[in-house]
């Protein structure tokens, strides 16, 4: 009877180091899967956090992000006859370019018109030259130069010989009563305001050559004047 009770004892004691021998296993296998688990999750974090640095890494050299950078644009000139390629209109601002331009006019031609203080030897590559025909009357009307891109200056001389005279362009000899070269480092302009209707050839053109956007804008007092048509004389002025 003795015997028994300690048989039956010392298999319930073996049982229950069986048991918990198998529960012990199993804890730590289940440990086991976590860890495995969150470092698979933290390799495919670090992936997609790689790929999204290498997106936006492209895309920031692909865009300079400022919408006001105009030198990367599209820029159609239309061209109109001989030398000019566009009218001048009032509160209208134009992105154009001098890539493709004429090139009729460089530094011998600014001096001899007149313009002060013009650079030898300068203004060899292309050009474009505007036509527009101010009222008169004294109003004030602004030409704007914005060359954000490159080194452009601006060239004004009166002349009726395009607009009202057969679409004619000036050359070296011809002679006027003034030329105006601006030719500050950045954006240049000038003030237009003759009390008798006049029409002028206005000439964007750089010292260096230079094949750039930039943008050229007309400010007119009371928002009149400006554009084709009419016109009267021939020659300079």
């Amino acid at each position: 009877m003795t015997m028994r009770l300690i048989n039956w004892t010392s298999l319930a004691t073996l049982t229950l180091v069986v048991v918990g021998c198998g529960k012990s296993v199993k804890d730590t296998s289940e440990g086991q899967d976590t860890s495995e688990s969150d470092a698979d999750a933290d390799a495919d974090a670090d992936a997609d956090a790689d790929a999204d640095a290498d997106v936006d890494a492209d895309a920031d050299l692909d865009d300079t992000g400022d919408p006001a950078n105009i030198c990367d644009d599209a820029a159609t000139v239309p061209g109109l006859a001989t030398c000019v390629a566009s009218r001048l209109r009032c509160d209208r601002k134009m992105l154009h370019t001098t890539m493709d331009g004429t090139n009729d006019y460089n530094s011998t031609h600014y001096a001899a018109w007149g313009c002060s203080d013009v650079p030898p030897t300068r203004y060899q590559g292309p050009e474009r030259v505007y036509s527009y025909r101010h009222p008169g009357g004294g109003t004030n009307v602004e030409i704007e130069l914005s060359t954000p891109c490159g080194e452009l200056d601006l060239i004004v001389i009166p002349w009726s010989s395009w607009e009202g005279g057969g679409e004619v362009c000036p050359v070296e000899t011809d002679a006027f009563a003034e030329c105006i070269l601006r030719k500050r480092p950045g954006n240049d302009g000038h003030m237009l305001n003759p009390e008798e209707p006049t029409d002028y050839l206005v000439i964007v053109d750089s010292p260096t050559g230079e094949r750039v956007n930039y943008e050229i804008d007309t400010t007119c007092e009371g928002g009149g004047g400006g554009g084709g048509g009419g016109g009267g004389g021939g020659g300079g002025m």
